[in-house]
Parts: structure tokens; sequence; C-alpha cells
């Protein structure tokens, strides 16, 4: 289990958490398990190293003690490149907690030939206990064909963990492809000019035979 090392957070506000951020740590907050919230910073590049890793779980160094710790929301700026906060809450040994955990789509689904994938949902709401939380959970889409969908209880979960969200909900559907409208020839046609004539130019200059002869 990783361990993120922490400072306590003795000032708020706006001015205070973009100085840390440029000193590259990112303000913290953990709650939870009926106990007052700590407000903390992190190190920002150790953290994302966690994130990006789908790391959900881990323990914290708070100075006098080690608090295991769920990763309850991350905050990113509005380009999704920097995080500008992030939401702990404390762990209890054996207490079933409630997670949202990445969707690995697997494979091509063969109805992509005619239809185009939608992919509703890209986190799926799990419950079970600390020690089972997975990394992701996986679905395989090779077969879904075109007005064919995929729903959360469809997903096969590990031993142990649960679905907290509605079990009928969509997670990925494949709609036909829109076809693209042929042009109509006959109305090509009358662009042309309705009896086939080259149509008249506007401010065509006159032909030499329409010019008047010059006096000799």
């Amino acid at each position: 289990m990783h361990t993120l090392e922490t400072q306590p957070r003795t000032q708020s506000g706006t001015r205070v958490a973009l100085k840390e951020r440029t000193a590259g740590r990112t303000p913290a907050t953990l709650s939870g398990d009926g106990q007052d919230t700590i407000h903390f910073t992190l190190d920002t590049h150790a953290f994302e190293g966690l994130i990006r890793h789908h790391e959900k779980i881990m323990d914290l160094d708070l100075g006098d003690k080690k608090q295991r710790v769920l990763v309850k929301s991350v905050q990113w700026d509005y380009m999704g490149d920097i995080i500008q906060h992030v939401d702990f809450i404390r762990l209890v040994k054996g207490v079933a907690i409630e997670v949202t955990v990445t969707i690995e789509f697997i494979g091509q689904p063969k109805g992509l030939l005619k239809g185009e994938l939608t992919k509703v949902m890209q986190d799926l709401e799990i419950r079970c206990i600390p020690s089972a939380v997975p990394e992701t959970v996986s679905l395989n889409i090779t077969d879904l064909d075109v007005d064919e969908s995929i729903t959360a209880s469809e997903i096969e979960l590990p031993e142990g963990v649960e679905l907290a969200c509605e079990p009928d909900a969509l997670v990925c559907v494949i709609h036909p492809r829109r076809e693209e409208p042929e042009e109509d020839e006959g109305a090509a046609e009358d662009l042309d000019g309705e009896d086939g004539t080259e149509p008249e130019v506007i401010g065509k200059g006159k032909s030499d035979e329409d010019q008047p002869e010059a006096d000799e």
C-alpha cells in the first residue's frame, strides 16, 4: 500500500491555495467515521502518479499516525490538467464502502461496421470492503452489434463486489450510422436549365458577333 506524506494547512483561501499549488503541493481534506475534518496538503507529483494508475486506496502519513483512506473526489482545472483539490474519506477495516471504478472496455464491437459506439458510462459505482476494491472492471464489447446495448447489471464483477448503481443503467450502445442523403439528379439537371441549355451567365461580355463592325 502506498503512503503519502502530508503537511497541515493553517490557512485557507484562493491565494493560499494558488501558492501551495505553485510550490508543488495540492490542498486536500480528510473526513468520515464521525471524526473531525482535517485540512492538509500533499505532494502533487506523488499523488498524480497514483491516480493515473487508478489507485483509489492509500495511506496518509498524518504525522502522529497513519490513516488508510479512499479518494472520494478529485477536482481538476477547466482543462483537466492540474489538480485543484482532493477529498479523502477514512476507511474502517471490514466496513463496506461505495466507490467509483473505471470501466475498461475490451475489444472492437462487430457493429462498428454499420454503427457508432456511444459510451454512456466511463465509471461504475460498486460496493465492497476496502481490501476488495478493484483497480478497474472489465467489459468485453466484441459481440455488441447495431441497436444493441449493455447495462450495468451485465458487467461481471469480482467476488465480494456488488453493484451500487441502478442495474438497468445504460453503459454503452451502438446506434446505426446515419446515411448521407444522395443528391437528386433531376434537381441537378434543373440547375443547368430546364431545356438542357447552358444557363445564362449574368454579366457575361458580348461576343465578337454582337459587336458592331467598325467603319473602315
